[in-house]
């Protein structure tokens, strides 16, 4: 990757705009703000413990039974605000060029869902980090539906070894 700024430096830069907080609301937003709009990135760090993320995975070897893949399309749009999954199959209909062919599982777990995959504590910490950064009250869209119909879908994807793009 071509930079500007000499290797020695990268380190550095990233190490500024490294934020390691255990609680969302521990988030330094003026610091966060500022790094963003200074090098236009920032990283937040310790949410989510490695360990947790560790067992998720066993559970996930332990539990995932590709029979349970919906197909594509042809289920509601409700379905995901329930504990599904579904392969994803063709292209991506949001790129500039809509030629971005895809495979991967997406599997939606709501908040509010059977937490089926242990991850309901990792989501909770994530969504209500994007609810500071957003401005939003802590607890927004996390364990309900809100009024004008925003919910978290709390969900992961799991690519097939070889990233699941494939380009022209």
């Amino acid at each position: 990757m071509e930079t500007d700024k000499p290797k020695a430096m990268i380190p550095a830069v990233f190490d500024r705009n490294l934020f390691t907080v255990a609680r969302a609301e521990d988030i330094p937003m003026e610091d966060f703000v500022d790094a963003m709009q200074r090098t236009t990135f920032a990283c937040i760090r310790g949410l989510v413990s490695q360990q947790s993320m560790y067992q998720a995975h066993e559970r996930i070897v332990e539990r995932f039974d590709r029979r349970l893949d919906a197909p594509t399309r042809g289920h509601s749009a409700e379905a995901v605000r329930s504990n599904f999954q579904k392969l994803l199959v063709g292209g991506e209909s949001c790129s500039a060029s809509n030629d971005d062919a895809r495979l991967f599982r997406a599997f939606y777990n709501p908040i509010w869902a059977e937490d089926v995959w242990g991850m309901r504590s990792a989501f909770a910490q994530l969504a209500r980090a994007r609810n500071r950064l957003a401005g939003e009250p802590l607890d927004f869209a996390i364990d309900k539906i809100e009024m004008n119909g925003l919910w978290t879908a709390a969900r992961f994807h799991q690519y097939p070894r070889g990233g699941g793009f494939f380009r022209r």
